[in-house]
């Protein structure tokens, strides 16, 4: 019933792909939508279906995975519709404000295709194809494979299409520094498994650079993922800063009657606005009362005045302040005065620990959901697709030798029959517990299915293939030794491969399988190194 679902669902999605369909006029209304954005809208997502298809390709998506992705392609930005077009073209670097604003365009358009039967399916896709490969993205700080498969694919295509061509805040660059920043952001940003078939890609298919690009330098990948923070800030340990303030002067009405140049920058509220404004006016609807009344009890006690409250900027968003006040008698207007000078507090050191300190406890709950979800359920070795995306990373780094395992159980369905599923699940424990105490720190260990286990052995630059052989049969014996030592224990066959330059993992993962057949064609429990 799930199948037929799925495959319906696939039908939908390319009738939807399909232009000269009728279900596809909404789709043609939002690329229009998109495109009031952004005028290179056409071209670039239909750069990335073509790159996205072929990459979706090489990494076995099935027919349903691959027609999302085309839909992806075309609607993983759709949330910018829902951003100001003067911060999405604005030449000059952002400010906070204005990237915490561009940042919500993931969950704007993870709203958007929420909101609709047909494009539902890649709602999630569009959340969370910001998000970096280390959880320091937005806008829910996920990492490795708990990062959805199809916003890991369009991360790396999207950026490269981004990177070599031509944006408002910075020139293309050439498709040679392009491919080494993505390698460089590989591990950190993005998936190092799909960067590691993307540069392999690039490679077989030049036709997919583009032309006429321009030689401007290495830049990052999109506008910094978090905008620059003021050094004294960012210097760990320092807790001696300045902190942004600001003063203004009310008349005895609390009419605002003089700001100083830090005011517009704190509150959006230019010298021209403040001409008909009051004190009231800066503090959200909801919270006046409560602030009058406290300022008032306050005032009746002493002339000056110290607290915290909201503050509401020009553009509706509020910010925490700590405030100080006093009332003065001002000789030269011969009237009352009140002095007001306000710092956000979200500069001050100690707000900077307390998110430090909530940030680390987020970290800490991360960190544990990310080796849950790394790691096979049963032994707790890595899963398939976390071995995976760790073996590319080693592989892009290119510093060292590697050597593939791949091992099977002998005989395990019998061992299972005869013993029951409760037996056989300590049996493939005790494998992987032996498997883990045989290899070095700094080792992969996997389990790749059923009872089919893998391992991936790194050795210096200069390392022979006489020792690498030679640690592979250590590890062999040792497995097998322990297993043979258990009642009724049968024992393992194993197929090893040394890696070759450029050879990506999907290749190790063949030649190690062949080898691991062609040791249990030739009577099991045997060593076969290709």
């Amino acid at each position: 019933m799930q199948a037929i679902q799925e495959a319906a669902a696939a039908v939908r999605t390319k009738k939807l792909l399909d232009q000269e369909s009728i279900h596809s006029e909404m789709l043609t209304s939002l690329i229009r939508a998109l495109q009031e954005c952004d005028s290179d809208t056409e071209h670039h997502v239909r750069r990335t279906q073509i790159m996205g298809a072929e990459l979706g390709r090489r990494i076995a998506l099935n027919d349903i995975q691959q027609s999302r992705l085309s839909l992806l392609c075309l609607l993983h930005d759709i949330g910018k519709i829902g951003i100001p077009l003067e911060i999405l073209n604005k030449p000059g670097k952002l400010s906070d404000e204005e990237w915490a604003l561009l940042k919500t365009h993931t969950e704007k358009g993870y709203e958007i295709a929420n909101s609709n039967n047909e494009l539902k399916q890649i709602s999630e896709d569009i959340r969370h194809h910001h998000e970096r490969w280390d959880g320091r993205g937005y806008p829910d700080g996920l990492s490795r494979e708990s990062i959805p498969l199809l916003s890991r694919v369009i991360a790396v295509v999207d950026a490269y299409d981004a990177m070599v061509s031509d944006r408002a805040y910075r020139a293309a660059m050439p498709q040679e520094k392009a491919m080494e920043e993505l390698k460089r952001c590989a591990g950190t940003q993005f998936d190092p498994y799909i960067v590691g078939e993307f540069l392999r890609m690039l490679k077989e298919h030049p036709e997919y650079a583009r032309t006429g690009i321009g030689a401007a330098g290495a830049v990052s990948v999109v506008r910094a993922e978090l905008p620059d923070v003021d050094d004294a800030q960012s210097e760990q340990g320092n807790s001696v800063h300045p902190v942004p303030y600001c003063r203004y002067l009310l008349d005895d009405s609390m009419r605002i009657v003089y700001v100083d140049e830090n005011f517009e920058p704190m509150t959006g509220y230019t010298r021209e606005d403040i001409r008909t404004m009051t004190q009231a006016d800066l503090i959200p609807e909801e919270e006046r009362t409560a602030y009058l009344c406290q300022t008032s009890a306050a005032l009746a006690k002493s002339p000056l005045v110290f607290q915290e409250h909201k503050l509401r900027r020009k553009d509706g968003t509020d910010i925490y302040v700590f405030c100080y006040g006093r009332v003065y008698y001002d000789s030269a207007a011969r009237a009352e005065r009140s002095e007001i000078i306000i710092a956000n507090i979200a500069s001050t050191y100690a707000m900077k620990m307390l998110a430090d300190a909530e940030q680390s406890k987020a970290q800490t709950r991360l960190r544990y959901w990310e080796r849950t979800y790394r790691a096979d359920p049963l032994t707790g070795l890595l899963n398939h697709a976390a071995f995976r995306s760790d073996v590319e990373l080693k592989l892009l780094e290119g510093n060292s030798r590697i050597m593939m395992l791949m091992m099977d159980v002998d005989n395990f369905k019998k061992y299972n029959d005869t013993y029951g599923h409760h037996s056989g699940d300590q049996y493939l424990i005790l494998v992987a517990q032996t498997l883990l105490a045989s290899v070095r720190e700094g080792d992969y260990t996997c389990r790749m299915g059923g009872d089919e286990f893998a391992a991936m052995l790194f050795f210096g630059a200069d390392a022979s293939p006489e020792l690498m052989k030679k640690r592979a049969q250590q590890i062999f014996d040792k497995v097998n030794l322990t297993l043979k030592s258990t009642k009724e224990g049968t024992g393992i066959s194993m197929g090893a491969v040394i890696a070759q330059p450029e050879t990506n993992f999907n290749q190790l993962y063949e030649k190690a399988d062949k080898a691991l057949y062609a040791a249990k064609r030739n009577g099991r429990s045997r060593l076969v190194i290709s």
